[in-house]
């Protein structure tokens, strides 16, 4: 399998949160979800910091294609993650 890189932004459709570490965001991603398949990562730009300059790479764990949107589950580990765990439905991750 090749690597394809898609560079996209990815809205934040639905936002669960598990319990206070674990959480699932829906993003709609459609040129993503037509390609990805669940156990791939994505490494999403942390919105809102100047501190995290970094990508978080984040696995992938179901991707739809027909809804256009990818699932991911984010265990808040550190800054970068935390900042992850209070986006807004409607924010557009890069």
């Amino acid at each position: 399998m090749s690597v394809v890189k898609v560079r996209t932004q990815a809205l934040v459709e639905r936002y669960e949160r598990y319990n206070p570490s674990y959480y699932k965001l829906v993003l709609y991603a459609p040129e993503i979800a037509a390609r990805a398949q669940a156990g791939q990562f994505i490494h999403l730009r942390v919105p809102g910091s100047a501190n995290v300059f970094l990508r978080r790479p984040l696995s992938i764990a179901d991707a739809l294609p027909a809804s256009g949107t990818i699932d991911v589950i984010i265990k808040v580990f550190g800054g970068g993650t935390h900042l992850l765990s209070h986006v807004q439905v409607g924010e557009a991750l890069v």
